[in-house]
């Protein structure tokens, strides 16, 4: 669970995120089938940015993003357990596989997700693709 989400009838919304660090890309692709509205009133990365450009498609989800959203993309890590311990095996680029095709046209647009780090989208270029909240 993410912990910066409120329940809270800010903006209107179910769920209002001020924080949301990602997670198991599973679990949050899960998400999508929930029906509710979310509010960004902060920072999305990794995983939480794939549930919510995946729920913009979702008739049965709502997303809205305030002036202090922020989306934050990067390499995923692949893991495997050798002999009893998670070790790291390498990073790929996750956008293709989970992003839709305007997002992952932005990214790859601002130079794709940085070998180290994070490529932040602003407010001022995600309500391009997500409504301000009112």
């Amino acid at each position: 669970m993410c912990g910066g989400c409120a329940q809270s009838q800010l903006y209107g919304a179910d769920r209002v995120i001020r924080y949301d660090g990602g997670g198991d890309i599973q679990e949050y692709i899960g998400r999508v089938t929930e029906k509710q509205t979310v509010a960004l009133d902060g920072d999305c990365y990794s995983a939480c940015t794939i549930w919510l450009d995946r729920a913009r498609h979702n008739p049965d989800q709502s997303v809205c993003i305030t002036p202090y959203a922020e989306f934050h993309f990067h390499l995923g890590f692949r893991y495997s357990k050798i002999n009893g311990e998670w070790e790291f095996l390498r990073r790929f680029d996750t956008t293709p596989l989970y992003h839709s095709e305007d997002i992952a046209e932005w990214i790859a647009a601002h130079g794709g997700p940085p070998a180290d780090g994070w490529l932040t989208m602003t407010y001022e270029d995600a309500r391009a693709y997500w409504p301000t909240c009112t």
